[in-house]
């Protein structure tokens, strides 16, 4: 079982008489022995007074199979029977917590008026189950750098590389400087509310923390965010039976323009490739040539390889302009869409499909010369 943090919000809450600042960190730690329920929280009352502030920490436990989040977290504090503050409705987001792990979090109170005398403090906890944030993915601290104390808050600017196949938005920093003994003794926050991340992209973010007093013996830092659901465009194929070539579109008006008048000379064979158009990573235009002399269509994402053409082939190639945006390099994640020259008829066939390229290898290699990727699909 893996020890993290997971991620902080910070607000301003009103509390009776009292306006409070609180902060929410949550650190994966190991489940509480004897757990049963699906939110459990620790027996025993855990705060305490530093100048006029009441920390207060506390855990939730996931006992189910399903990941949970977020967490929604109520407060109550009272002296002598009168109740001097409430946080009913706080809401501590945290993107997924696993089945068999603990969210630990800390809360801290500005009450000056009653510090330091003996409260009781009671904390009750749920969590939206299953997880609203299944998708979420682990960012990786590629680098932490403290910065000077500067008008009581302490800060490190870190930076996050997102190691994973998919496009990630909204993450959450979160983080706790702990002493020799493993005590909390300040949480840290970070936030990047319109931050998207491409795979393989790094992003820098401060991240904060409010006890400017604290020296700690280790600080964990920890970014976690979501993947951007794809908004997925798909490429059409056809085959052209007169001079056994291939066509390529994107656009479903072109698809049925084809079908409709030109049935008689294209075989529609439906989607051969989808384009995520909100990967940051397909940000190259592919252009697309028309062959006079047979007819063919041939597809290029180098602006080197377009100009050549133009350039030295322009009685033969009429330039049709892009096509359709790809990712014209190898990036993380990304599927390669394979080219062959048909040494038949001069045209190019494209495909996505590792199997599809093996098998024109295997069976078509008198006809179709492989040249490698022509570009890539990021996902």
């Amino acid at each position: 079982m893996r020890v993290r943090e997971v991620c902080v919000r910070r607000r301003r809450s009103r509390i009776t008489a009292v306006l409070v600042l609180f902060l929410a960190v949550f650190m994966l730690v190991p489940s509480l022995a004897g757990a049963a329920s699906f939110v459990s929280i620790p027996s025993e009352e855990v705060h305490y007074w530093s100048g006029g502030y009441l920390w207060v920490d506390g855990s939730v436990t996931n006992n189910t199979a399903s990941p949970m989040g977020p967490i929604k977290i109520s407060y109550t504090v009272t002296y002598n029977g009168y109740v001097m503050a409430t946080e009913p409705d706080g809401v501590a987001f945290v993107y997924n917590v696993a089945p068999g792990d603990s969210a630990t979090f800390k809360w801290m109170f500005d009450m000056p008026v009653i510090r330091g005398l003996p409260v009781t403090v009671t904390v009750s906890a749920s969590g939206v189950q299953p997880s609203e944030f299944t998708t979420a993915v682990d960012l990786t601290l590629v680098s932490q750098v403290e910065k000077p104390v500067v008008d009581g808050i302490r800060t490190y600017t870190c930076t996050f590389r997102n190691d994973s196949a998919y496009t990630v938005e909204e993450p959450m920093v979160g983080g706790l400087e702990l002493d020799a003994d493993d005590k909390v003794i300040d949480s840290l926050f970070g936030d990047g509310s319109d931050v998207r991340i491409a795979p393989g992209g790094v992003w820098s973010v401060d991240v904060y923390g409010l006890n400017p007093g604290a020296s700690p013996y280790k600080v964990s830092i920890y970014a976690q965010a979501v993947r951007v659901t794809p908004t997925l465009n798909s490429v059409y194929r056809f085959f052209n039976k007169n001079n056994g070539s291939h066509f390529y579109t994107a656009s479903a008006d072109e698809r049925d323009y084809v079908i409709g008048h030109y049935g008689v000379t294209y075989t529609y064979e439906g989607a051969a490739y989808t384009v995520n158009t909100s990967n940051p990573n397909n940000n190259a235009p592919l252009y697309r040539f028309y062959n006079k002399n047979n007819g063919s269509h041939f597809y290029t994402a180098s602006a080197i390889e377009r100009d050549y053409v133009i350039g030295h082939y322009g009685v033969t190639y009429s330039y049709e302009g892009p096509a359709y945006n790809v990712c014209a390099s190898p990036a993380a994640g990304a599927t390669p869409v394979y080219r062959f020259f048909n040494k038949n008829n001069g045209s190019h066939f494209y495909t996505a499909s590792a199997i599809e390229r093996d098998y024109v290898i295997g069976h078509y290699g008198v006809t179709y010369s492989y040249e490698g990727p022509a570009f890539w699909l990021g996902q």
